[in-house]
């Protein structure tokens, strides 16, 4: 799972969809909507509800197997003005030409969980 503000300036949108492109699958992407570096993190409520609850599920589901914890990242990574969460859409294919810099930025009709 990558995570990114996509306001960051230490660590930019870019580094992150390199990495995001790079990567296996299955592999997420949460796009935190006007967040900087380190705030969402730390301390900018509601931002890092929505980091805790998604890594909670991310855990919860590849760790503990939960059932139903796909269907908590999908809910608890998808908040109007907030966050959007991503899936790369060829689970199972290697993840070569994804364009994940273009999910960084919330725009209608874009691949979310």
């Amino acid at each position: 799972m990558a995570t990114q503000g996509t306001t960051d300036t230490i660590n930019p949108p870019g580094a992150t969809s390199a990495f995001y492109d790079s990567a296996a699958v299955p592999k997420y992407l949460l796009a935190l909507l006007g967040a900087s570096h380190l705030p969402p993190y730390s301390v900018q409520a509601p931002a890092l509800t929505v980091v805790e609850r998604v890594t909670i599920a991310v855990l919860d589901h590849y760790l503990k197997h939960r059932p139903g914890s796909l269907h908590r990242l999908t809910n608890a990574g998808n908040v109007a003005g907030l966050a959007t969460a991503h899936r790369h859409p060829m689970t199972g294919v290697p993840a070569t030409g994804c364009a994940a810099a273009s999910r960084l930025v919330a725009r209608p009709g874009s691949p979310s969980l």
